[in-house]
């Protein structure tokens, strides 16, 4: 049976290709500066396919949604373990290259500006994927309007690193600099607590 398409759904499909963006950039730094000597792009392609780009309703399985949006999540994933991790075997130093160029992306691709954290916070949790909405993968510990809270509950990224026999402390290290680029007109910046919890607070910029 068919199921009716949710706003939900185009939020999810839209944070998917915000990663799978974010997949691209990957691979083309390393094209352009040739770290890892393979066709990296192509691996990635091979071992786990592309998102299709297009008019979801056109695109996606509506007998089976959920499962639909699901495997895309596992899509880009995956692909940004596997690419970070091929490079990264290569030399440990590319990640600080790696993480300049997420933080540019953020700033120049997005713009969270506003005073209000809270606010700030919620506009940032309809840009990054944090697993499918059931997951409840997060959860926000304190809400002001001047520092948000929020821990990760359910490890939905460590899977596709211990795939590839990659760290997942990399991903929270890129993930960070490319919020803190999309925070970066702004005052907001999100810093690591620790392993699973992170805050944002303002911070007053310097003149």
């Amino acid at each position: 049976m068919k199921e009716a398409l949710a706003p939900v759904h185009f939020w999810m499909y839209y944070k998917i290709q915000v990663m799978q963006k974010l997949v691209e950039l990957v691979t083309s730094l390393n094209a352009t500066n040739n770290w890892y000597a393979g066709d990296l792009k192509q691996e990635v392609t091979l071992e786990y396919g592309e998102v299709p780009i297009g008019d979801l309703k056109e695109l996606i399985d509506l007998d089976n949604i959920h499962q639909w949006i699901e495997n895309y999540v596992d899509v880009v994933e995956g692909s940004l373990a596997f690419a970070i991790t091929k490079i990264l075997n290569e030399d440990s130093d590319y990640l600080n290259e790696i993480k300049h160029e997420f933080f540019d992306y953020g700033a120049k691709n997005f713009n969270i500006r506003g005073i209000n954290v809270a606010n700030n916070y919620e506009k940032l949790n309809s840009i990054i994927l944090n697993g499918m909405p059931c997951d409840k993968a997060i959860e926000v510990t304190s809400s002001s309007f001047s520092r948000v809270e929020f821990k990760e509950v359910v490890n939905v990224h460590d899977k596709y690193w211990q795939a590839v026999s990659g760290d997942v402390k990399n991903y929270y290290e890129l993930i960070i600099a490319f919020i803190n680029g999309i925070f970066s007109q702004g005052s907001s910046v999100i810093k690591k607590i620790d392993e699973r919890t992170f805050e944002i607070v303002k911070e007053p910029k310097s003149e």
